[in-house]
């Protein structure tokens, strides 16, 4: 198929240039004679109009039987060959000259500009999402890509865009002289939280997930980390009683959850007692929190108490058995009696 295509393109050339030696040849000898006298150059064609890329051959017949010279006036526009094999470059216009004994002949070349065809125009992305852009051309010149801002978006030989930041880039398709556009917007990503609002007691722990709608991790926050502390998963620790924000954040775009963490209650099995010394007892206690509160005796030497809450009179007095749990507290009155 190749070789048949080459022949196609070549046969005209080849038709004429043989039509006109054999004119040539069986012209009278006088002609001949006369027409050695005055060499003229007779060409295939005088004008043609190419895309770049594209060749075809142009045929020159001398009079006087030599062979010609080609040259083309701008080669950057069309170039040709010692053969006259024209091979359209650029957009332009230039002359391919053949000469031959002092005389020469010309054809017009016209290359036209190329055109870019794209698949699309603008394209709109995530962060981390890749997309492919086509391009089409009317010519056979090799097409490049580049990017505006690779910040925002890269681009590869192959057309294949990757989002790198939301925002805006301009992707440039080149074929010779002829550049296409097209605009690249990267989106800013939606987050969604597991929850927005959520009551813990000290020490008690959620864990909070995040749905980036581009799937980068996001990073986490806590702005009173003396009340609630995040780690880089999402996992929230109470820490004392009050208020903190949580705050997942992905390409600049920020959700929040509120934490809440509550004081505790404290309940007693008794607000006062009285023993006699060396007697024991339980001071009953229930804790909303369910943590275990730090139990303390104003006086030991007078009631002595555990972390447990029993209690042993020691000597005649009264003291004060306190309970505290996160900044809550609650106390009991013990009377010593003989």
């Amino acid at each position: 198929m190749k070789y048949q295509s080459s022949f196609r393109r070549i046969f005209p050339a080849i038709f004429t240039t043989l039509s006109i030696i054999a004119g040539l040849l069986f012209a009278p000898a006088a002609t001949r004679t006369a027409s050695a006298a005055r060499t003229f150059i007779v060409l295939t064609q005088y004008q043609a109009s190419l895309s770049a890329g594209q060749e075809f051959y142009l045929g020159a017949v001398v009079s006087s039987g030599r062979l010609p010279s080609f040259k083309s006036s701008n080669a950057k526009v069309a170039s040709v060959n010692r053969y006259g094999l024209v091979t359209a470059k650029h957009a332009g216009s230039c002359r391919i000259t053949a000469k031959a004994d002092g005389r020469e002949s010309s054809c017009r070349v016209t290359v036209a500009r190329t055109k870019i065809t794209l698949s699309t125009r603008s394209i709109s992305m995530e962060n981390g999402e890749t997309k492919r852009l086509q391009a089409s051309t009317t010519g056979s010149e090799p097409v490049s890509f580049s990017s505006n801002k690779k910040s925002v978006a890269v681009v590869d030989s192959d057309g294949v865009i990757t989002a790198c930041k939301p925002g805006s880039a301009i992707i440039s398709i080149t074929a010779g002289k002829t550049t296409a556009t097209c605009r690249v917007t990267v989106k800013k990503p939606s987050i969604t939280l597991n929850h927005i609002y959520r009551k813990l007691f000290r020490c008690q722990q959620v864990q909070l997930t995040a749905d980036v709608s581009s799937g980068i991790t996001p990073t986490w926050k806590s702005n009173r980390s003396s009340v609630a502390t995040v780690s880089d998963t999402g996992l929230v620790c109470a820490q004392k009683h009050g208020t903190a924000l949580i705050t997942a954040k992905a390409d600049g775009v920020t959700k929040t959850c509120e934490i809440e963490v509550e004081a505790p209650t404290i309940r007693l099995s008794a607000s006062s007692l009285t023993m006699k010394v060396g007697k024991t007892r339980t001071l009953g206690y229930k804790i909303s929190s369910g943590n275990a509160p730090l139990i303390k005796s104003s006086k030991p030497n007078v009631v002595q108490v555990d972390q447990l809450g029993n209690l042993t009179a020691r000597s005649v007095g009264t003291a004060v058995i306190s309970f505290t749990e996160d900044g809550t507290r609650e106390t009991c009155t013990v009377k010593v009696r003989k």
